[in-house]
């Protein structure tokens, strides 16, 4: 495939071109892929907070009615090329049993067949995948990507205020579409680990803003609790 680092314009055709790399590792494993696909970056669906880390997703063929094609998504997240093979792979071998055995049965089998480890609904390569791996990310070049940062400020320790630029002002908002829902629940849990009574161990509680404007709950201990959101 060569060595130019600026091999492909965008990120579906390196996709591609790794998608077509990857076919001689399938049809060994005894799992053969489909001819076509929809491949792109993009986040996962799901609840706000898992689509944050939701690093691959497949969907099956028969979410795409007009041309019965899998949809692949890699999180924008993710910017390492041998990494993002790895995601491929867990995704493709979604594509390949058509989304029906979740994370268990055929897919295990195909998953360890190609050297994926780990827990089976976040797997890694193994060592001598990620080898496979970062000999073929050399040869497709450059993943003309950068990626996503969902949170450029960090986790903030709960209850203290949001980050603000040099000049005292509010740091603007991040990405388009609707901001926080300011009437959702509070999440707040006591910080107490290890309670004397077992079941309160992780205790929480979910409070409006107005409720913990007046004040922060305690748990049954006494012990005050702590904004969590």
């Amino acid at each position: 495939m060569g060595t130019d680092t600026k091999r492909f314009a965008t990120r579906e055709q390196w996709l591609e071109a790794a998608i077509k790399a990857l076919r001689p590792m399938f049809k060994a494993a005894g799992a053969p892929l489909p001819d076509a696909f929809h491949v792109s970056v993009g986040f996962g669906k799901g609840s706000y907070a898992e689509s944050s880390i939701i690093i691959g997703q497949c969907w099956a063929r028969v979410c795409s009615p007009d041309d019965g094609l899998n949809h692949i998504f890699i999180g924008p997240m993710v910017d390492d090329p041998a990494r993002v093979l790895d995601i491929l792979i867990h995704e493709l071998i979604h594509a390949w049993d058509d989304c029906q055995n979740g994370h268990s049965g055929p897919f295990k089998d195909v998953a360890l067949e190609l050297g994926l480890t780990g827990h089976m609904t976040a797997t890694v390569a193994s060592t001598e995948l990620a080898a496979k791996l970062a000999t073929m990310a050399g040869k497709l070049g450059a993943y003309p990507h950068r990626k996503l940062d969902t949170d450029p400020y960090g986790k903030r320790v709960p209850g203290t205020p949001l980050p603000r630029d040099p000049d005292g002002k509010p740091i603007p908002r991040i990405r388009s579409g609707p901001g926080p829902q300011g009437t959702r629940m509070r999440k707040v849990q006591c910080p107490v680990t290890d309670h004397a009574n077992e079941r309160l161990n992780g205790f929480l509680g979910r409070f409006t803003k107005n409720w913990l404007d007046l004040g922060m709950p305690r748990c049954p201990e006494g012990h005050e609790m702590v904004d969590m959101t």
